[in-house]
């Protein structure tokens, strides 16, 4: 950029899993879940300030940590149905 500007939101890393039924969900940092089987319908997104989401697939055995920035107070994640049914997952600071 040639001068400064604001961003809105810098949305880094994202991940996209090609189906639905890669998680089952995840727990998040603050102690909440996020339920998977919740997004029913295609376009659903579910937004939490959370610094990390450990997700987990008991029929596979899978799981996967991703870990935020802990010193960041204004750290965010969301998870979205696509239209074709994939499944990106966003970290935005």
């Amino acid at each position: 950029m040639s001068k400064a500007i604001t961003a809105e939101q810098i949305a880094l890393p994202v991940f996209i899993y090609n189906n639905m039924d890669t998680w089952q969900g995840a727990y998040q940092s603050y102690g909440g879940l996020a339920w998977f089987y919740l997004f029913n319908k295609k376009l659903d997104t579910y937004g939490v300030h959370s610094s990390s989401s450990r997700f987990w697939n008991s029929k596979t055995g899978n799981g996967l940590t991703i870990d935020g920035l802990h010193q960041v107070n204004k750290f965010a994640m969301d998870y979205s149905r696509t239209a074709d049914d994939k499944w990106p997952h966003d970290c935005s600071i």
